[in-house]
């Protein structure tokens, strides 16, 4: 929800549901509602009175929130679907929908299990064991903790966006880095440059939260694999992917390890078209 607040979103789509309740989640909604945000709600699936027995975020008692049921091809309500007078609002279509929603395509994949050919890794970056869920991963400090004063960079095979839309930069990443240590995420249209910083979205391992970092990645993501994202939008143009990982300090070891991909590897995806 942050995420979408962050990125102008005004409507927000919640298709999940819970018994339990959340103060926490229900703070969260009350912030979209002071920023004019609709919730879209899913009723809940257990064939239950909401009325009675509350399902959330659908049941929080919060006025940009909108509870939806699903109906069948009668337009009846569906058999597993929840309801209530009070606290569910409008009924939509939820049995055997044929979805508009567009594949996903992968232009670049990279999990490192046969080498970084078309790589350009400077010095010392190079193949570790393990990755994420493989083999190889792709590290600035191969041999322990990564030097003092020292900037490195991995550059990726150039791919070609112009025709895509949506396009996502996706990859896990684990290591620790002290106070005045970052690790970009840059783009450039020519292999020279000029290179632009992304924003970063990294995934708390734990509670599943999405955190922005604007400048660069930092901190300590030592505990687990940490799931990344880079919204490449869609650019309409050439673009080559540069990674660099400037570490000046010093860390522990493993340091700045950066586990590049979606489970296979290091990727682009997009999808083929727009609703």
């Amino acid at each position: 929800m942050q995420y979408a607040r962050l990125n102008g979103a005004k409507v927000i789509n919640a298709s999940y549901a819970d018994t339990s309740f959340s103060q926490a989640e229900q703070d969260t909604i009350n912030t979209l509602n002071s920023a004019g945000i609709l919730l879209i709600a899913a009723a809940g699936n257990e064939s239950t009175d909401n009325d009675q027995t509350p399902s959330y975020p659908a049941s929080y008692d919060l006025p940009n929130i909108i509870a939806v049921t699903a109906t069948n091809q009668t337009d009846s309500l569906a058999g597993f679907s929840n309801y209530g007078l009070q606290t569910v609002h409008v009924a939509a279509p939820g049995v055997d929908i044929i979805s508009t929603y567009p594949p996903e395509v992968s232009v670049l994949n990279a999990n490192f299990e046969a080498g970084t050919a078309g790589w350009t890794l400077e010095a010392p970056i190079n193949r570790t064991r393990p990755g994420y869920d493989s083999v190889w991963s792709l590290t600035d400090s191969p041999g322990g903790n990564y030097a003092n004063n020292l900037n490195v960079s991995a550059v990726s095979p150039a791919f070609d966006l112009s025709a895509r839309r949506s396009a996502v930069l996706d990859f896990f990443l684990e290591g620790r880095m002290l106070a005045g240590d970052i690790l970009l995420v840059e783009t450039a249209e020519n292999a020279g440059g000029p290179w632009t910083s992304r924003r970063v979205w990294n995934q708390n391992s734990v509670t599943g939260a999405w955190q922005p970092f604007d400048s660069g990645i930092s901190g300590d993501f030592s505990s687990a694999c940490h799931a990344a994202e880079v919204k490449l939008g869609s650019p309409g143009r050439k673009i080559i992917g540069l990674f660099p990982l400037p570490f000046p300090d010093r860390c522990q070891r493993h340091s700045g390890r950066l586990l590049l991909g979606r489970r296979s590897g290091f990727g682009i995806r997009h999808r083929t078209g727009h609703l």
